[in-house]
């Protein structure tokens, strides 16, 4: 069975039990230990929740990397005026070094998706816990996925939005 990211979540896994083996899903993040950024994430996680397994690991970790881009930017901003703000998200200086990727320029005028398709990949449920369908996917997940600005100009037809 093929599905949306939801598949990953412990509401699917844990009513479904056996029958959710061999499930795939779209994920960004993969509750794997695949580096160290990962595994200190996934850890510290595990600890303060004191759970065995993140309920849902794509949306905790997307969650965090929001929120590491939304500091960046306020420091840069040194507001919460609104329009600083999103100055500040649209031309962002610091380099974020999340847990889905590493974020250089995430946001432009033209362009507010920080995830690109190439950071997407297959999710596999094997005995009750979501793992990557495919190994080139989880060694990429070593290195990590960066969005640049490359990725934005590519997202805007090729043109820089000044």
């Amino acid at each position: 069975m093929i599905g949306s990211w939801p598949l990953s979540w412990t509401n699917f896994l844990q009513p479904a039990g056996a029958n959710a083996e061999g499930a795939r899903m779209p994920q960004t993040f993969i509750e794997e230990p695949v580096n160290s950024r990962r595994t200190e994430f996934i850890l510290t996680y595990l600890d303060r929740y004191k759970v065995a397994r993140m309920s849902s690991a794509i949306a905790a970790a997307q969650g965090y990397d929001t929120m590491l881009i939304l500091a960046a930017a306020l420091r840069q901003a040194g507001s919460t005026d609104g329009s600083k703000l999103r100055a500040a998200l649209e031309n962002l200086q610091a380099c974020i070094h999340g847990v889905v990727s590493t974020y250089q320029h995430p946001f432009s005028a033209g362009d507010h998706e920080a995830i690109t398709t190439d950071m997407v990949v297959m999710g596999e449920v094997r005995k009750g816990r979501i793992q990557f369908a495919h190994k080139d996917d989880e060694k990429v997940a070593i290195v990590g996925k960066k969005r640049k600005v490359d990725d934005i100009l590519q997202s805007a037809g090729g043109r820089r939005e000044e």
